[in-house]
């Protein structure tokens, strides 16, 4: 066929009526959902961002996929505003910790995941709103090293 089975009006900004779970919308160009869970529109594309550091943590920043960095140096640059929707996190043999999500040098926790070293944790109900230009850091919170942390952290852009 040389139709498009669905074609969906570009918007210049987001449906605020009527509002239901799925509802899709183009606005300026780029694909989004409506997520009644969270109460907000979401792009249909979501970032995995890597954090972590080879050896013992504790009490640090961990890096963001660059080597090893200071934590004002080491982060991911929003470049436009976003939601952290999940984090899933694994240290490596025992101990336990809470990884916490910071931005721009802040010590305020924007999202944060307790974890128990065998099991890992995981955690998709997130909802912590970011913005364009913030930078995201991981810092590992332990009261004794834990080993070889990976936190992946899942977000999705909205406007």
């Amino acid at each position: 066929s040389t139709y498009s089975p669905l074609n969906l009006t570009n918007l210049t900004s987001f449906p605020t009526t009527n509002l239901q779970m799925g509802d899709i919308a183009i606005v300026n160009g780029d694909l989004y959902h409506y997520d009644a869970e969270r109460g907000k529109w979401l792009s249909g594309a979501k970032d995995l961002l890597v954090f972590g550091r080879r050896g013992s943590t504790k009490n640090q920043y961990v890096n963001y996929s660059a080597g090893v960095l200071v934590s004002n140096n080491s982060g991911y640059r929003l470049p436009q505003n976003a939601i952290i929707v999940g984090m899933t996190v694994q240290f490596d043999g025992t101990g336990t910790g809470t990884v916490h999500i910071r931005k721009n040098d802040s010590l305020t926790n924007v999202a944060s995941l307790t974890v128990t070293a065998a099991l890992g944790a995981n955690d998709t109900d997130m909802n912590a709103d970011v913005f364009e230009t913030d930078y995201l850091q991981c810092y590992v919170e332990a009261s004794s090293p834990v080993a070889d942390p990976v936190i992946l952290v899942r977000i999705a852009y909205t406007q």
